[in-house]
Formats: C-alpha cells, structure tokens, sequence
C-alpha cells in the first residue's frame, strides 16, 4: 500500500517531542542546524516545490496572476506527447502563417512527424509547431485551449485560463507560479517529457527544409548546473523573463518557477541552492514501529513513512480511524504539511504499567523477592 501524501485540513497547533518517531528526523534537523535566511530572488513571482510529494518549500507572491510566456508550452508539449502519434507525419494548417516569434518558419502543408513537434515545442519553443499539434489534435486552437484549461483545473490549478497553445501576449492567457509548478509535476511523470526537458540539441526530419533541422536549447540552466534536469524558458515583453527549473540531488528533486524576473538564472540557482541545503529526505518512522499520537494512542505503522525534513520542522502524530475506511496515523508538520501512513492500533496495557521498563522492574522485583524467601528458608533449618 503506497504512502498517501496530502495537506493537512488544520495548520500546527503545538510541538510533539521526536523521540516516538525514532532518531532519524531528529539527527536530520540537528545536522541542518538553525535555518538560513530565504533566498533572494528577483522574480516577482516564485515557487520551489518537491516534485515527489508537492510540498512547497519556498514562495513569493506565488498565487499573483502573470503572463507566462512560453512556460505555457509545458503543458502544450504533454498534451502532444500523450495525444499525437509520435510517428505519423502532421501537416502545418494554414494558421501557421499568423505566428509569430520562436517559430521553425513551417509553411502551410510542410510536414513533420509528431515527435519533430514535440521535439521543436520542447527545445525551439516553436510556437508554429504547437499550433500545428493542437490543430490536429482538437480540430482548431479554441478547443486545444479548453482541453489545456480542462487539464489543469484536474491538477488543482485554480488560478490558470490558457487561450492560446505558445503562450504570446494576451490579456486572457494568465496563470501563476503555483499553478506552472503543478503542471510541471504532473508532466515530469512523462519519461518522454523528461527527456526531452533535459535535451540541449537535436536533429529533426525535416524532408521540405533540411537546412532548418537542428534544434538547440536556449536553457542555459541544463549548462550552468550538473544537478539540473529541465526544464522551460518563456519570454516576451509584459511576462519578462521566466523559467521553469528543475534539479535532482541528495535523493530529490526540485521544481523552482520564476516569473517576471530580472536574473532567472540567478534566481535559480539561489532557490535551488536554498532548499537543497535546507531539505533533507527522513524517516518520520519504520513500518512496525509503535508510535504514541496526540490522543495518547499507540500505533503500529503498517509503512514507513519517508518525507522530507527541514530545520524547522516538528511534528505531530493524529490516529484517525474513519468509518468508512482504513485508520491511518497523519503526521503535521509546522507549516501545516502532512503526511498520511496507514496503521492499526495496539491494545492498551494495564494503566500505569504500560511501559516496558516498567514491566522488566517489576519482573525484578518479583523474581529478587523469590530468591531470598527461598535463601530465607534454607538458613531458618536445623
């Protein structure tokens, strides 16, 4: 049964000593020492999110509505890789003659197959050739923009309304730090898109234009940082600079967004560099361990139960036995993050006496009293 990661419905209400848990969070926070100040960044707009769990680790103003320039194409290039036949060659519809900026310069008719697309969305930022990959996927530009307005609002985006697939200016296509961040993780899921995010230069088949074939990545992030794994630029006047990051050390990755920024690399790299030396992955607990939550309940974790730990977190341990399901303990963190792992509880032992050093002294006791009635008896005979 995997570990269910959610976000707790009640913020942090006390400190719960670590010791129940096991030593592990406890050494991982005692080695993380004091927590630094927050990172300095730029970018109106911020986000540093763990791409396993969700958790936000770090963010500035990360539900302000923003342009997003071509980080719009994160979600463009996973509704392609899931919806085009990656081998059957597309031809450009006639809309490709109205767009403009970051573009292969198709002409209406050329031909591409349905990975070249993708590959030109990804590592060009191609904006013809994500009109052409919506036209053939919906029919029309207006109904691939429903289908990535319906696809983000399933991922828990609440702030988005995409109107067109390249992310040029327009009033009506906004969305914010948060939201990117949440479409990211759901498209890392993608080997595909992982792939291709980590692309620094291609070759595509291009029949009709050969001399146009080769694609290479304007994310200098992927040169700058060994540990980095993507993933968008986007620019264009109103939205400023912004980019979607990403990075993968010491057993985690991290996901940054910066909008509107005056550095992204820069801004980048310090949020990067910030949670990495903040976070660290732990154990809450082993499976079959006996935990006591906030009730005084004592419980068995049928999993173990690994997360990340920062300097700062404590946490707390709820049992809660649902009636119409499995009970499970739920442990909160300070800034009201949760953790869900199933468990079962143990009996209670007779009051007072519930604790193993408790029994081990009276087993003493009782064991030394024996003894020396017996001694007693042996000196009392003639």
């Amino acid at each position: 049964m995997p570990r269910e990661v959610v976000r707790a419905s009640k913020p942090y209400v006390g400190f719960r000593a670590l010791l129940p848990f096991g030593i592990g969070v406890g050494v991982a926070c005692a080695a993380l020492g004091a927590t630094a100040d927050a990172p300095t960044v730029t970018a109106l707009s911020a986000i540093a999110m763990d791409a396993e769990t969700g958790r936000v680790l770090f963010e500035k103003d990360a539900d302000a509505i923003r342009y997003p320039a071509s980080t719009t194409k994160v979600m463009t290039a996973l509704l392609m890789i899931e919806r085009l036949d990656h081998q059957k060659w597309y031809a450009a519809p006639k809309e490709v003659e109205t767009v403009t900026g970051s573009s292969l310069y198709m002409k209406p008719g050329e031909r591409l197959r349905g990975y070249d697309l993708i590959q030109a969305v990804m590592l060009r930022s191609a904006n013809d050739a994500a009109v052409t990959g919506a036209v053939h996927i919906s029919g029309s530009v207006e109904k691939f923009c429903q289908l990535m307005n319906e696809r983000a609002k399933a991922l828990g985006c609440e702030n988005t309304h995409f109107n067109n697939p390249h992310g040029l200016n327009d009033d009506l296509h906004t969305t914010t730090a948060r939201d990117l961040a949440l479409i990211t993780r759901e498209a890392i899921k993608n080997p595909l898109f992982n792939k291709l995010a980590r692309m620094q230069r291609t070759t595509i088949h291009r029949p009709e234009n050969p001399q146009d074939a080769v694609l290479v990545s304007k994310n200098h992030w992927l040169r700058q940082e060994p540990t980095a794994d993507g993933i968008k630029t986007g620019y264009t006047d109103p939205a400023g600079r912004c980019f979607i990051g990403s990075a993968t050390r010491n057993g985690f990755r991290v996901i940054t967004v910066v909008l509107k920024s005056e550095d992204t690399w820069a801004d980048t790299a310090a949020l990067t560099d910030w949670c990495f030396d903040q976070y660290r992955v732990a154990n809450l607990g082993e499976q079959g361990k006996v935990v006591t939550a906030e009730s005084g309940a004592r419980v068995e974790l049928l999993q173990s139960v690994r997360t990340l730990v920062g300097a700062q977190d404590d946490w707390e341990a709820d049992f809660v036995e649902p009636s119409g399901g499995e009970p499970y303990v739920r442990f909160v963190a300070r800034d009201g993050w949760a953790v869900r792992v199933a468990a079962r509880k143990q009996p209670q032992m007779m009051a007072g006496m519930g604790s193993p050093t408790t029994w081990a002294l009276v087993a003493l006791l009782v064991g030394g009293a024996y003894a020396m009635r017996r001694k007693s008896r042996r000196i009392s005979l003639p």
